[in-house]
């Protein structure tokens, strides 16, 4: 019981430090808390501790083999929501609506002259359609250079309402796409447009400092329907040929619970510098609030045994 209240004190102590900075001494004192004997102190500590920062990741993970089971069980929650969480992973939202695609269409040429790109999957030669049976695909790729400052990709939406589609940049995880969520895209298609038109789509995502001599993910899921499931999902093309090292591509079906290879690359692009690229207009907060349910497939993609 005396070890319990002076862990309580000492949480009471630095919580008004704990929304200011992630300072290190704050989260090894909430660390700590993770091994009170009183069951409330823990929770609060692991409550703290989630509602900190990316940045005591690397604290954290000094941790996650503690020899106190409770401990590890905590720990690795923590860095597991701090990994995943939609509130935790830099996220921007677009809409794709008639009046931008416009814009996009006809500035093409002008803003990749200016982009520099650290990744070109965008196919040179053979292309096929996969259609509509697959639920997410993940596409490995090696960056040229160290930052991730936008994302083209090339799909076909069915007009369909309630569409979106989500585009994902995530660590590697013995040769699949890891629980790191590095950045996060959102994209609703607008009802209006034009059935089956096939768009190259560069979009902005938040920056990410990623490493030349690694390995990463680009992850799609597309959605539709009143459901807003990832089933039945906007064509997508591949290419049988790119312009840099073919990646592994893995295409996760409708009907089958484990991921197969599929034969050719995601049509997509990385970009290292596109100060100029034409942007489709933010969503609304209200718009972001409808945003699909997408958990059956993130727990696929979750698994450390994909």
């Amino acid at each position: 019981m005396k070890h319990s209240l002076i862990i309580i004190v000492a949480l009471l102590s630095v919580l008004p430090a704990v929304g200011k900075a992630n300072d290190r001494e704050v989260v090894s004192s909430l660390i700590q808390g993770l091994a009170a004997d009183d069951a409330a102190t823990r929770s609060h500590a692991q409550e703290q501790l989630m509602g900190l920062s990316r940045e005591i990741l690397p604290t954290l993970e000094e941790h996650a083999d503690s020899t106190d089971p409770e401990v590890r069980i905590r720990i690795n929650r923590i860095i597991d929501h701090l990994r995943w969480s939609q509130s935790k992973v830099p996220l921007s939202v677009w809409l794709y609506d008639r009046e931008s695609a416009m814009p996009w269409n006809a500035s093409v040429a002008d803003w990749r002259r200016e982009a520099t790109a650290s990744v070109d999957h965008s196919g040179g030669g053979k292309a096929r359609d996969i259609g509509c049976n697959y639920e997410s695909i993940a596409q490995s790729f090696v960056p040229l250079s160290t930052n991730i400052a936008a994302v083209q990709i090339k799909v076909s939406p069915l007009r369909e309402k309630d569409e979106w589609f989500r585009v994902e940049l995530r660590e590697d995880d013995d040769e699949g796409p890891g629980r790191y969520v590095l950045a996060r895209a959102w994209i609703r298609i607008d009802d209006d447009l034009p059935v089956d038109r096939i768009s190259s789509l560069p979009f902005d995502v938040p920056d990410v400092s990623v490493a030349t001599n690694k390995t990463y993910w680009i992850v799609y899921t597309a959605v539709r329907g009143p459901a807003c499931r990832a089933i039945n999902s906007p064509p997508l093309t591949l290419s049988q040929e790119n312009s840099y090292k073919p990646g592994q591509c893995l295409f996760l079906s409708r009907n089958s619970k484990q991921p197969a290879t599929a034969s050719g690359d995601l049509h997509f692009r990385v970009f290292s510098d596109c100060s100029s690229v034409p942007l489709l207009r933010k969503a609304l907060e209200t718009e972001q609030k409808v945003m699909p349910d997408t958990s059956k497939v993130d727990a696929f993609w979750r698994k450390k045994d994909r």
